[in-house]
């Protein structure tokens, strides 16, 4: 094994020297005369390339639509505080409503919806989003809050601690 890789060694070293040899043998007053090119056409210049840049409608990664920037300047100083809840639409109906309390929701292992535990006339139900007890159903259940409809009048509950 050794001769083989001694052998293999020497052949390299062979090519190595033979490559320098030949690279320091080169007559330097050996030159070939390049020829000197006119060039009829000069490099053009190019102007300035303008354009305008818009915004999007919609983001072409997440697709968001209707994404549209403000130009109104606001006069108010003041921001009224937001709510990230989605606003529904209320009916003004004076309805009378039985004694409610929301203790929070549960996450079932079968089913991802949420059931919201209310207490409605000091009786515990769980009821699940879209379902109704005693004409009262839950349209959206919040970790906080829950928000209740019965026969059109929306009612918010926020959770006791």
């Amino acid at each position: 094994m050794n001769i083989v890789l001694l052998s293999a060694m020497s052949v390299i070293w062979f090519f190595v020297i033979e490559r320098a040899i030949r690279v320091w043998s080169i007559d330097p007053n050996d030159t070939t005369d390049i020829p000197e090119k006119n060039f009829i056409n000069p490099i053009p210049i190019l102007e300035k390339d303008t354009f305008e840049l818009t915004f999007l409608d919609r983001d072409p990664f997440l697709e968001y639509k209707n994404r549209k920037v403000s130009t109104k300047v606001k006069t108010n100083t003041k921001s009224p505080k937001k709510n990230n809840r989605p606003l529904l639409r209320q009916r003004i109906v004076k309805e009378e409503w039985p004694k409610l309390q929301y203790f929070g929701y549960l996450k079932g292992s079968v089913s991802s919806e949420k059931l919201a535990l209310i207490k409605i006339d000091n009786k515990l139900h769980r009821i699940r989003r879209n379902s109704s007890v005693q004409n009262i159903k839950v349209v959206k259940v919040y970790k906080d809050s829950v928000i209740l409809n019965k026969d059109g009048a929306i009612k918010s509950i926020e959770k006791n601690n």
